[in-house]
């Protein structure tokens, strides 16, 4: 007998996506809840009713975890599937969702299911995080924190939690408006978390997380460490490998370099299969000027997580100060095989022709990456740069008006913009290269 499937969603009132959300899921389903703030559009609403939609109305009050915990108390499936209205399932994925469904009642002794989250960042790259979104429907089984609401601390205790390949794309940070809306808001929320549960690890993790999203390092690097402190004594908390690396960037970001390096090998010794923990190193260690040591890092990071694009790119630096171009030509050739990865591999190869004179190439190899990727601002900052460099000054200025376009807060462009007539011969050819040491961390 096929076990009964709720599905569980929460959506902005007259959210826009939810209608192609339901479309990618809706018949695979038993049951839909939805919730929504109040005052959403009949418009809106008829649309979800045409889904069956079971809408719930329930005024936001800062937290995930009481939406999330309100959308249960409405479903009566066995197990609750939960998908949000910006993400969706593609056609794959909704094939290997059928099979896990009509399979659940063979799986007593599992009680979730942990799915890949697919997101496009505001680069055009893809971000891919594990979390449960299949659980069996128990009345003591509820969510728990405002922000990054969890799932596992009333689950685990009834039995295992199983991984599954079947992954939900996810559309809710493609651009930098919307994100920093976003960062500003989990950091009011963590705020609350923190003040209701001032020693719980997970609180203080999320916090710091959200004060580093808002450039507050000091904050991020205080939080985060007594996050650390606080793991020893309690039931849940955050996993040690993101826990790591989140304290060993907010130290270089604080300025603690070498504290960096020691946390990154403290926390190797428990998650010595944490690409991140490779990278952030490396980064600290080219600042202070072991490139060689930065170099075999990354290469650890890389071959630990092949889509790590950042340290791509910091590699693809360190060979570009060494001037060792072929080697760069060859990491923009195997970039080229990784699913995802054409906007680095464009990258690297633009910065690469730049570095050996061929600007013309450099140009033409943005110009291209741009017709793919029209909505990636880095491939715009980039040719801006470049036609600096090749003096061409209009045609660096109509770029930057793009870059505006599609991110009109890009405080570099505007400033860019404004001073371009302006600009002195030395400035025009600031190289690409200048921009390394803001490799992200």
């Amino acid at each position: 007998m096929t076990a009964r499937v709720s599905l569980t969603m929460l959506a902005e009132k007259d959210a826009p996506t939810l209608g192609p959300c339901l479309a990618s899921v809706a018949d695979l389903v038993d049951e839909i809840v939805v919730v929504t703030q109040p005052g959403a559009t009949e418009s809106w609403k008829r649309d979800a009713g045409a889904f069956g939609v079971k809408l719930v109305e329930f005024p936001w009050c800062d937290d995930f975890s009481a939406a999330r915990n309100e959308s249960m108390k409405h479903a009566t499936g066995e197990w609750i599937f939960y998908v949000d209205a910006d993400e969706w399932i593609d056609e794959e994925n909704r094939a290997s969702l059928v099979a896990l469904f009509s399979a659940l009642s063979t799986q007593p002794h599992l009680v979730g299911f942990r799915f890949g989250q697919v997101s496009t960042t505001v680069e055009s790259r893809l971000s891919t995080v594990r979390q449960i979104r299949l659980f069996r429907n128990r009345p003591d089984v509820r969510w728990r924190y405002r922000l990054h609401e969890q799932i596992t601390p009333s689950l685990q205790p009834h039995g295992m939690i199983g991984d599954c390949p079947i992954e939900i794309r996810h559309d809710g940070y493609a651009d930098g408006q919307t994100l920093r809306e976003k960062r500003r808001r989990n950091a009011r929320l963590a705020a609350l978390d923190v003040a209701e549960r001032p020693h719980d690890p997970w609180a203080l993790f999320t916090a710091g997380i959200a004060a580093a999203d808002l450039g507050r390092h000091d904050d991020a690097l205080r939080m985060l460490d007594e996050s650390r402190k606080r793991c020893i004594r309690a039931d849940f908390v955050p996993p040690a490998g993101e826990l790591f690396a989140a304290l060993a960037r907010a130290s270089v970001r604080a300025g603690h370099i070498r504290e960096a390096v020691h946390v990154c090998r403290d926390g190797r010794r428990d998650r010595p299969d944490h690409a991140d923990l490779y990278f952030v190193e490396a980064v600290a260690q080219k600042r202070l000027g072991d490139l060689e040591l930065a170099e075999r890092l990354l290469k650890c990071c890389i071959e630990l997580q092949p889509s790590h694009a950042t340290a791509w790119q910091l590699l693809g630096d360190l060979l570009l100060i060494a001037r060792r171009f072929p080697e760069v030509k060859t990491l923009a050739e195997r970039l080229d095989h990784i699913p995802n990865m054409c906007v680095d591999a464009a990258m690297l190869r633009s910065r690469v022709q730049l570095a050996t004179q061929d600007g013309d190439s450099a140009v033409r190899t943005l110009e291209t990456a741009i017709e793919t990727f029209p909505s990636a601002p880095i491939l715009y900052e980039l040719l801006a740069n470049v036609l600096l460099n090749l003096e061409d000054k209009a045609r660096a200025a109509t770029t930057l008006r793009r870059l505006l376009a599609i991110s009109p807060d890009n405080g570099w462009a505007a400033q860019t913009l404004r001073q371009l007539s302006s600009l002195t011969s030395g400035k025009d050819r600031q190289s690409v290269l200048a921009g390394t040491e803001q490799t992200p961390c």
